[in-house]
């Protein structure tokens, strides 16, 4: 669950609000890491689980000088088994938003389902198209999925097939990421429709998608409509492809509004949405 963010000792002061994460670590020294890094962030990690003989998982990032493109060496942890102790899930109420991205499965469905019942906006943060995901969309006020995980979810359909049924659902709009090609929003009673990505120099792509669905939570947490909040996550995961280095270059509210008012910025467009602009066929 998360709900804004804030830096500290000279760093860029994020977006504003509190965060939450609900996840788990290993009692090994990255996830020690893990977790200080968090808290001098501002990131309030009480439900965070360390698991007793775990070990962290760890990516180690290979960025393409020139384009910002990377590749990911994963290890995945060990150690963890199913899912650990659940989070206290009454600490959803009151939230603004909750985020979640299937990661930690049972976890992520009952925080959605308490969520359902209380009235807090969901987001989803779907990057592939598991039967536990899968469920995680049907949940959600606002599917967020990328180009990837629409492949898997619609073969050869396009996007507006997924979204007629998810909208019929619970779903007030749903998002498709398509990163250097921006993204693609459906709401309830409006056609289909694409924004560009914003123009930036790019030097590394690494944490743009996360900066975007974080921007995104914060923006449905204070009640803005889904097409400004696609102009805002867009605008904050364009300036965090700026710096090297996933976490250096998450913007600030001011970056993110300055971006917003710039005469550079993307225009709303109606969308040709058919599966071969998608790469579907």
């Amino acid at each position: 669950m998360r709900r804004g963010g804030r830096e500290r000792r000279g760093r860029r002061e994020g977006l504003g609000g509190g965060v939450e994460l609900w996840s788990r670590v290993g009692d090994d020294d990255r996830g020690s890491f893990v977790l200080a890094e968090l808290r001098r962030r501002g990131v309030d990690t009480s439900q965070v689980s360390v698991v007793e003989g775990a070990r962290t998982p760890l990516s180690t990032v290979l960025v393409e000088e020139g384009t910002g493109e990377r590749r990911f060496l994963y290890y995945p942890g060990e150690g963890f088994g199913g899912d650990s102790d659940p989070p206290k899930l009454a600490r959803l109420e009151g939230a603004g938003a909750l985020l979640v991205d299937g990661r930690l499965p049972e976890t992520c469905l009952a925080a959605a389902r308490r969520a359902r019942g209380s009235g807090v906006p969901i987001v989803t943060d779907i990057g592939h198209a598991s039967e536990d995901e899968v469920s995680l969309l049907r949940l959600a006020d606002y599917p967020v999925v990328s180009e990837l995980a629409l492949a898997e979810l619609a073969p050869c359909r396009g996007p507006d097939d997924l979204a007629d049924e998810l909208l019929s659902g619970s779903a007030l709009a749903v998002v498709v990421t398509r990163g250097a090609r921006g993204a693609w929003l459906k709401e309830r009673g409006r056609g289909a429709r694409r924004l560009g990505a914003f123009p930036v120099e790019v030097v590394d792509t690494t944490g743009a998608g996360d900066v975007f669905h974080g921007a995104f939570a914060w923006a449905v947490s204070k009640g803005r409509p889904p097409e400004w909040a696609v102009e805002f996550a867009s605008a904050a995961a364009a300036i965090a492809c700026t710096a090297l280095g996933g976490q250096t270059g998450a913007p600030d509210l001011a970056m993110v509004e300055e971006a917003l008012r710039s005469a550079r910025a993307p225009k709303w467009k109606d969308a040709q949405s058919g599966p071969e602009s998608f790469g579907l066929t």
